[in-house]
């Protein structure tokens, strides 16, 4: 099975610890819920955070491969946003 991996980018301190995920989705959600979180940075400064997917990890073989460039999926600004029109 191939996973993402993916990354918090602050725009202060740059790419934080990879995690992976089964799909972006996944990860999307799992950003979401941190950044919904009223006690976290991520809500109370949620300007300078996004999430990336950074690289592919395929369990099979043990293989990561980087993708060429991050690619962001979401902001924490949008997440809040999204919540708001909900």
């Amino acid at each position: 099975m191939v996973f993402g991996i993916y990354c918090v980018r602050d725009v202060k301190s740059g790419f934080q610890t990879p995690t992976a995920q089964v799909n972006d989705a996944v990860a999307v959600r799992g950003f979401a819920s941190a950044v919904l979180n009223s006690d976290s940075v991520l809500f109370t400064h949620a300007s300078d955070f996004a999430l990336y997917k950074v690289a592919e990890f395929d369990a099979d073989t043990g293989r990561i491969t980087p993708l060429d460039l991050p690619v962001e999926l979401i902001q924490a600004s949008a997440v809040l946003l999204q919540k708001e029109v909900k």
